[in-house]
């Protein structure tokens, strides 16, 4: 640990798959990929940092890397599942990238699910969504939508999740060091809590118990977590409500007093940005009976 402080690093622990690559076998390209070029005999497409892996004659995959996954000033080892190396995925030529044996939990955009395979490690857990480059991942985890491969384009480099994340690090990595920091997870709650500084929140009806117990609940704390004062009655101070029927009392208060009125989908969008995203995204709206 002394050694990685002196040159200033921390220790980041990942899941690769969705994270910062996207895989799939060759007899799952769609039909729209294959006319657009992912045929079984690509091969390797530096240019758009595409990999061809073979584990055997029965296993062939392309690998397609993320937008910002090789930044210059990371140190990469990629972790596989089985099989001897290939090749390097390694697109600049300077390290050498590296496939192990040992399966590893396939950790989805689900907070629930982090949860549960992260158990203990809540303050130092960084959610981001899944990269779904091409058709075969989208099927699996149910959105039907076109790949990214089938519609010939990739996320955007300055505004993608990845992106986003980097940003997040890049803050936490500068605080840690020139505060001189001991735990790395004190540096990560105060970023939090810089994001909802000046909001003041009351929720309606989201859980059970909510009325009673609201401070007990799992958007109560993670709603403080951002750094949002939170109370159980309405009043002047009030900057949002979070309702799911926009009958409640609260959410008829919220519109008569000219409050921001958002599903608790927004509490959860702006935990995964990391910074307040706009309210007009996230509407009540009766639910059909």
């Amino acid at each position: 640990m002394a050694t990685l402080k002196r040159e200033r690093k921390l220790i980041l622990v990942l899941d690769l798959d969705h994270t910062l690559l996207n895989s799939t076998r060759l007899q799952d390209l769609s039909a729209q990929e294959q006319r657009n070029g992912f045929t079984p005999y690509t091969g390797d497409e530096l240019h758009m940092e595409l990999f061809r892996l073979e584990y055997s004659d029965n296993v062939r995959m392309l690998v397609k890397l993320r937008r910002r996954s090789c930044e210059a000033s990371w140190s990469r080892r990629l972790v596989r599942r089985q099989g001897r190396v290939q090749k390097g995925v390694d697109p600049a030529g300077h390290e050498e990238s590296r496939r192990h044996p040992g399966r590893r939990p396939r950790l989805g955009g689900d907070p629930r699910r982090h949860g549960r395979c992260l158990a203990g490690h809540q303050d130092n857990l960084i959610l981001m969504d899944r990269y779904h480059y091409f058709a075969s991942t989208c099927r699996k985890f149910g959105y039907d939508i076109p790949s990214l491969a089938e519609q010939c384009r990739d996320e955007r480099e300055q505004d993608c999740s990845l992106a986003m994340v980097l940003g997040v690090l890049e803050h936490i990595h500068k605080a840690f060091f020139d505060g001189d920091r001991v735990d790395v997870r004190d540096v990560i709650r105060e970023v939090w809590r810089q994001v909802l500084p000046e909001c003041t929140v009351v929720f309606s009806y989201l859980e059970e118990y909510m009325e009673d117990f609201p401070e007990d609940t799992l958007m109560w704390t993670l709603a403080e977590r951002l750094g949002a004062a939170c109370q159980k009655d309405v009043d002047g101070t009030v900057t949002h409500v979070v309702v799911e029927d926009p009958g409640t009392q609260k959410a008829q208060w919220a519109r008569e007093h000219g409050k921001f009125l958002v599903n608790p989908e927004w509490i959860n969008a702006v935990s995964f940005c990391w910074c307040r995203v706009d309210e007009r995204g996230f509407p009540v709206t009766a639910h059909e009976s």
